[in-house]
C-alpha cells in the first residue's frame, strides 16, 4: 500500500523548496476565469473539464501558469 502524500520521505539530492513553491502558487489568481468552463461535453468543438485526457487538475494548473507567466510562445507537442 502506498504511503499517504502527507508522510515525510527521505529524498536525497532533491530540494522541494516548499516555501518558494507555495509563494509561487499564491500568484495563481485566475480561477474565477475558469468558472464558465463546462465540466461535461456540450458539443464536439468545445473544451470541457471531465474529458478523460486533459482533465481539470492539469487544465487549471496550466491555465494559471500561462496566465501568470504570459509566455510569448507556447509549443504543443503531441496529439
Amino acid at each position: 500500500m502506498p504511503l499517504p502524500l502527507t508522510t515525510d520521505r527521505r529524498l536525497p539530492g532533491i530540494d522541494l523548496n516548499e516555501k518558494e513553491q507555495l509563494e509561487f502558487l499564491n500568484n495563481f489568481t485566475f480561477a474565477h476565469e475558469l468558472a464558465g468552463v463546462p465540466q461535461h461535453k456540450v458539443d464536439e468543438a468545445s473544451f470541457y473539464m471531465e474529458n478523460g485526457a486533459f482533465g481539470s487538475g492539469d487544465a487549471e494548473y496550466w491555465y494559471q501558469l500561462i496566465r501568470y507567466k504570459k509566455p510569448k510562445l507556447i509549443i504543443e507537442i503531441g496529439d
